[in-house]
């Protein structure tokens, strides 16, 4: 008798050599092989054993074993890069979204278990409870877990994580699971990135305490403009010299301790190709005794460049 087959929407692919051990596999081999062909539960899994495990009422530990059969036998192997790097994306599409939690939660009876399966995943939530000042319940409890299981972080830069969110006063979990989303998006995943972040992000908070004490912003929240301005004065090279340069000048022109009016100078600067303070001392007597001999002044050129800047704003507006 000749059967017809009733395809649907999705057709299940198996290499052929998988006939061969049929005879010699269990049932629940053959059902969590036949699962793994579904991209539901292969590829955008995080956890494809746990996923199956639910999906047939069977133990996560006997379906990671039906799989370890498969990759014995040569059916199952390791992802190409190609396919760890469609992984990736993946991953990035679902945390932009905001959508990891849909994708991996716990019942507490299940992360009370997966905590016992691993004494140094427990060792790690009690070290980041501790850090936060808290008992983390099951919800941020999951967050911790997410961020090795989905974002394949080890233990120890979880942890520097948390201890750096808690030095900087941000010790809840909501804060510290947005950081680990934004630090994998950056593919910061390791502790040598991590400390080349924490390191730049240091330098720009300094430089950035000079520019507030400097122009007298006080302790008032800089707008993203504002705080993109100043990264760029910090990646310049002028340092806490330029910037009082920058304020004086600033000063001198407007009456006044303008961001705007400094940014547009300092950029000035960079344009020119200036590297350090020094250089910019020496461009401004330069700039200066040439105006004196009837060349087009520094001061005069920046003040119609601002004034440019401020007709467009209001055009724009």
């Amino acid at each position: 008798m000749k059967y017809q087959w009733n395809y649907g929407d999705e057709v299940l692919n198996l290499p052929a050599k998988v006939r061969e051990y049929l005879p010699k596999a269990s049932e629940l081999q053959i059902k969590t092989l036949l699962m793994l062909t579904s991209a539901d539960f292969c590829e955008k899994a995080a956890r494809p054993a746990q996923m199956i495990a639910g999906y047939l009422g069977a133990d996560e530990k006997d379906v990671e074993n039906a799989i370890a059969f498969w990759k014995d036998k040569g059916i199952l192997g390791a992802p190409s890069a190609a396919d760890k790097n469609a992984e990736a994306a993946g991953k990035r599409r679902i945390i932009a979204a905001g959508q990891e939690d849909a994708h991996f939660a716990y019942t507490t009876e299940e992360l009370n278990a997966v905590l016992d399966e691993k004494p140094s995943l427990k060792n790690l939530i009690d070290e980041c409870s501790q850090l936060i000042g808290k008992t983390l319940n099951t919800f941020e409890t999951t967050k911790i877990i997410f961020m090795e299981e989905y974002y394949g972080f080890e233990e120890s830069y979880i942890l520097e994580i948390v201890a750096y969110c808690a030095g900087t006063g941000k010790n809840n979990m909501a804060y510290i699971s947005k950081m680990a989303a934004g630090l994998f998006e950056e593919g910061i995943t390791n502790s040598r990135s991590f400390a080349e972040k924490t390191k730049k992000i240091r330098e720009i908070a300094s430089f950035e305490a000079i520019v507030r004490r400097q122009f007298a912003i006080g302790e008032r929240t800089l707008t993203k403009k504002e705080q993109s301005m100043i990264a760029a004065w910090d990646s310049y090279g002028y340092g806490q010299e330029g910037v009082e340069i920058a304020y004086e000048r600033t000063v001198n022109a407007t009456g006044k301790a303008s961001l705007p009016y400094a940014d547009t100078m300092i950029k000035k600067w960079h344009e020119a190709g200036l590297k350090d303070a020094e250089q910019v001392r020496q461009y401004l007597n330069s700039s200066e005794a040439n105006g004196k001999n009837g060349s087009f002044a520094e001061q005069d050129f920046f003040s119609a460049a601002l004034e440019r800047s401020l007709k467009k704003k209001e055009t724009e507006g």
